[in-house]
């Protein structure tokens, strides 16, 4: 799974957002707003990193169970596709 290369990720002063560009941005103009938790995936899946190997990322950083971030990477990953920036 990639990201949407018609979309960059932006700090706005301590929120993560994905910004259309190109012709994503004249047809949607608008910015998606990613917590901590979608922006570290995103990063993971721009780095090219696999879902297990995000999922265990997400354990380290976070101190949660595995389940946890499987269900959280789960939930993130199909809400990014639906916005059709993954």
């Amino acid at each position: 799974m990639t990201v949407n290369k018609n979309y960059v990720l932006r700090c706005v002063g301590n929120q993560y957002v994905a910004v259309p560009v190109g012709k994503e941005y004249k047809q949607i103009k608008r910015y998606i707003k990613l917590n901590d938790s979608a922006h570290f995936i995103w990063q993971s899946l721009a780095d090219g990193k696999s879902e297990a190997e995000t999922i265990l990322g997400m354990v380290e950083k976070y101190q949660i169970a595995q389940d946890k971030a499987a269900g959280a990477y789960h939930k993130a990953v199909e809400k990014m596709i639906e916005l059709d920036i993954l």
